[in-house]
């Protein structure tokens, strides 16, 4: 069995999105804060829905898929 690994990151220049990719599977970003408040403020800029331990930004016009915020301490 032969596994093909691929990361494509594609900024949509038009839309300001970014879209990463493993072969045809989009990801969803991980952002890191130093500590919650961080990410707290990072957070404010999207619809997000609060998790145990990360906030996920829901799909928005520049995470089409979503993305996760986590902090460090």
């Amino acid at each position: 069995m032969k596994f093909v690994f691929s990361l494509k990151m594609r900024h949509n220049y038009k839309n300001e999105c970014f879209i990463f990719k493993i072969g045809g599977i989009a990801l969803k970003p991980v952002i890191l804060a130093e500590k919650p408040s961080q990410a707290k403020a990072y957070a404010d800029a999207f619809s997000v829905k609060r998790q145990d331990g990360y906030l996920e930004i829901l799909p928005s016009p520049i995470f089409p898929e979503g993305a996760y915020i986590t902090w460090g301490i």
